[in-house]
């Protein structure tokens, strides 16, 4: 019922790991943290950033090093930060750290997609991008890699705009090369990283893709703005001479009204779907399920006419979201009131004021939510999509059970759960959009939003396994949730 996988390899008792799973669910619950503690940035980051496996990871400005930092679980932890060069051993190299996609928990891997000048200055496809292939815990190259670098492409930008994301051989890529704005295309690549071999160039408009996330090993969620919809893309198995991936299906969003565009659109998820079982497993009793786990679109609605621009974050269950696929793949284009109100919640987000995005972990999802009653400021929440817990919490709410919650471990549901289900499939509610989409926008996904009990001036709010990680422009705070350090 807690929507987790139990870690045959955790030294702890059956018993143990259960009162570690209740006191998390607690904790998840009240929002009140163990301990607070600020970790303060001692470089300068440019902006792209990544958390994974308790460690935070960020750039600098001077594109050169990625930095990352384990982060805390108890008041005695002094995080400090490490520096891993852009180009991994390499020497005398001169380029620039683009990117970087992590897959930590699988692999333990790292890659850097970095851009170097390899030719002359009248070469106009004087620029390399590649792809630098590291194992996270020694920062060498990673053994299980053919080849520690792989050739992306040639172009005269050396700033091209890179998205990647890995999980088991594939590493996709959205890539603009910003060189001739008027004629600029969108590129989705996915190779094989542990082979270098290309399985997929395609391009697409322009300013039209966005961070693509998997939604199991073989199915790659790709946002497009510019058709307001989700490609759904199929990858075969990475073989010699399998078949390359496909778009088999187009998921559209609620269309917006005259005058509004969808300026921004990015998924996000985790954890991922793993091809196998897990060899990077750190000695935690239990780790999110990710086949329960959920995912999320972050979009951001702007006008052409001077009105406000709104912020909102799209959640939808992956198992729901993996049977509508299916259900779907025979027709080339979906429309939104046909697949999306029974599996999604909408939520309005505060506006951000730094390039970060609300990010999830199993079946919760941290968010910033604007005050009702001051919009200047936001409230730090955590809404809970297991069903169980928002079942539970309905019967509190009506009375009819006290708070007891001794069942977390227990996957057994009654009549009266059973009842509780058949009504929250049969409920779609409402989203307050304000007239920014040309209809009503409905939503099933049912959850139950906790918010912490302190104020916090916060531009974003990030979450991992056991902790919400608050971000302000100079310093980076976090909220420790973990009393068992699970």
């Amino acid at each position: 019922a807690a929507g987790v996988i139990d870690n045959p390899r955790s030294p702890l008792s059956y018993a143990e790991r259960l009162e570690a799973l209740e006191k998390r669910e607690d904790a998840w619950r009240t929002l009140e943290p163990v301990f607070e503690t600020t970790i303060e940035v001692n470089h300068h980051p440019f902006g792209n950033h990544g958390l994974t496996a308790g460690t935070y990871f960020l750039d600098d400005k001077d594109r050169k090093d990625l930095y990352f930092c384990h982060l805390p679980s108890s008041p005695q932890d002094n995080p400090r930060w490490v520096r891993i060069p852009g180009h991994g051993p390499a020497q005398n190299w001169s380029g620039l750290l683009i990117s970087f996609a992590l897959a930590v928990y699988e692999h333990d891997l790292i890659i850097n997609v970095v851009s170097s000048e390899i030719g002359n200055q009248t070469d106009m496809q004087r620029h390399s991008l590649d792809l630098v292939l590291l194992k996270f815990s020694t920062g060498e190259y990673h053994p299980l890699a053919r080849h520690p670098r792989i050739h992306v492409q040639r172009s005269s930008d050396v700033r091209p705009s890179v998205i990647p994301t890995v999980l088991g051989d594939n590493v996709a890529l959205v890539v603009h090369s910003g060189e001739n704005a008027a004629a600029s295309l969108h590129k989705l690549f996915i190779f094989d990283w542990k082979t270098g071999h290309k399985r997929l160039q395609h391009g697409a408009a322009k300013n039209a893709y966005s961070t693509p996330v998997f939604v199991s090993p073989e199915l790659l969620l790709v946002p497009n703005r510019a058709l307001s919809s989700f490609e759904v893309w199929h990858l075969p198995p990475s073989h010699a001479n399998t078949t390359p991936p496909v778009q088999i299906l187009s998921l559209r969003l609620p269309a917006v009204s005259q005058n509004f565009f969808i300026f921004d659109l990015a998924c996000d998820g985790g954890p991922s779907p793993f091809l196998h079982s897990i060899p990077y497993f750190l000695p935690r009793p239990f780790f999110p399920s990710p086949e329960n786990s959920i995912i999320i679109a972050n979009l951001r609605v702007e006008t052409f006419k001077g009105l406000r621009s709104a912020s909102y974050t799209l959640i939808m269950s992956r198992r729901a979201l993996l049977d509508t696929i299916q259900q779907w793949y025979n027709f080339p284009q979906v429309q939104w009131a046909d697949w999306g109100p029974p599996i999604s919640r909408w939520f309005r987000v505060a506006e951000r004021r730094t390039m970060l995005t609300p990010t999830s972990a199993g079946q919760r999802c941290a968010l910033l939510l604007p005050d009702p009653d001051d919009m200047e400021k936001s409230i730090v929440s955590v809404a809970d999509f297991n069903p169980h817990n928002f079942r539970r919490n309905a019967r509190v709410t009506r009375g009819e059970e006290g708070d007891d919650h001794s069942d977390n471990g227990n996957n057994q549901e009654g009549e009266e759960e059973e009842e509780d289900e058949e009504e929250d499939e049969a409920e779609l509610e409402i989203l307050e959009h304000g007239g920014r989409f040309s209809g009503e926008v409905y939503m099933g996904l049912k959850c139950v939003v906790h918010n912490a009990p302190d104020e916090y001036d916060f531009d974003a709010v990030l979450m991992d396994e056991e902790r919400l990680l608050g971000v302000t422009v100079s310093i980076r705070k976090m909220i420790i949730f973990s009393p068992d350090k699970c």
